[in-house]
């Protein structure tokens, strides 16, 4: 492996990485609303259900709508 394929995979690597962060923080924030609205209403609300169904791999489209 020359020097630019070594610096190639270092950096793919650290983009992975950070994607991964991003992603962990995006579903983190999605919960932390989702619990924020239920308290808010005081009830489990649609967009809370639609959202928890998504987090847990529920339908994909019901967030998108």
């Amino acid at each position: 492996m020359n020097h630019n394929e070594m610096n190639y995979e270092r950096g793919y690597q650290a983009g992975s990485y950070m994607m991964m962060c991003s992603m962990l923080e995006a579903r983190r924030l999605l919960e932390a609303s989702a619990d924020e609205i239920e308290n808010c209403y005081g009830k489990e609300t649609r967009i809370v259900k639609e959202i928890r169904e998504f987090l847990n791999g529920g339908d994909t489209n019901a967030a998108l709508l």
